[in-house]
């Protein structure tokens, strides 16, 4: 037989070629790992992956709220590229710093500061060539501000007038008889009212239980302090016993006769500054959220029917 040992050569090289190809043996799966899925508060982790051309690293910074169905929404914090080792990211309620050794392919990702009352989940994307990889590690709540006492500014408010329609309807009656309807009835219509936060991450990082604190209305003499306790809120909410006196006004439609009403609303507008002082449960620290009280006050009104077009 001739140069046997060359045939062993070739036949322990193909073995060597053909096994190099088997990824079970040779080439491990990209993947990523952490140290713990869920810190909170001046805690930290480790995440740690097997991607040797990390070109990119990313971390994105979500809210998660659930509403009373039990559906998750998120809400966009804050983002940063860590592409260059180290990177801090923070609002007025959160910060965190991360660090990212390229070598060791390790991220460290430590939270300084959490008033969020919901979990936060940071997700953080390794990118190569030729792979994205993604983790999620959950930032649990640690300490929240509770809300205190409130501060009204009533010497430094501003006032607009604008007019607005309260309600608009169409009206249809498809009975073979009349149909009374009330357009207004016997009460009042309502003043309105919102806080409008400067710090809507620091409002959004409120207990989310609900709070009271004392309304401002408007006077002869300009706007006042009262002792009617309203909700802090930042949607437009009916103020308590404070409205424009109305008289009932009905509308009488024949049979299958058509209208659109509506209830024209003039408001004198005050803007009243305001702050919140607030205090970290965790540390005792007071925290101010400053805003403005927004009140609208109805002055006057006006109704206004319309026959439909196809009438």
């Amino acid at each position: 037989m001739r140069h046997p040992l060359r045939y062993i050569f070739y036949y322990i090289t193909l073995t060597i070629l053909v096994s190099s190809c088997n990824d079970d043996v040779f080439i491990s799966p990209m993947e990523i790992t952490s140290d713990h899925d869920e810190i909170s508060s001046g805690q930290s982790t480790v995440i740690r992956t097997n991607i040797y051309d990390v070109t990119e690293v990313w971390a994105d910074f979500m809210l998660k709220t659930t509403d009373a169905a039990g559906n998750a929404h998120y809400k966009y914090l804050l983002s940063t590229d860590i592409s260059s080792s180290t990177a801090e990211v923070e609002n007025k309620a959160f910060s965190a710093t991360m660090s990212f050794d390229r070598n060791k392919g390790r991220l460290n990702l430590a939270v300084d500061r959490n008033y969020y009352s919901d979990t936060i989940i940071a997700n953080i994307t390794f990118t190569s060539s030729i792979s994205t990889l993604s983790k999620a590690i959950r930032i649990i709540p640690s300490s929240y501000l509770v809300p205190g006492p409130i501060s009204y500014y009533t010497d430094t408010y501003v006032m607009t007038q604008t007019t607005s329609v309260k309600h608009g309807t169409t009206y249809i009656n498809n009975m073979d008889k009349p149909w009374v309807i009330t357009i207004v009835d016997e009460t009042s219509i309502p003043a309105l009212y919102r806080f409008s936060p400067l710090d809507q991450e620091l409002n959004d990082a409120l207990d989310r239980a609900e709070f009271e604190v004392p309304a401002v209305i408007s006077t002869d003499q300009g706007v006042e302090v009262t002792d009617i306790p309203i909700k802090y809120t930042t949607s437009n909410t009916q103020l308590p016993e404070i409205g424009l006196p109305a008289e009932k006004y009905t509308l009488t439609l024949q049979p299958h006769e058509s209208k659109t009403v509506k209830l024209w609303v003039e408001y004198e507008c005050y803007e009243i500054p305001y702050s919140l002082q607030c205090t970290d449960s965790a540390e005792g620290t007071i925290i101010d959220i400053d805003g403005k009280y927004i009140l609208q006050h109805p002055v006057s009104y006006q109704i206004t029917i319309e026959s439909t077009p196809d009438e």
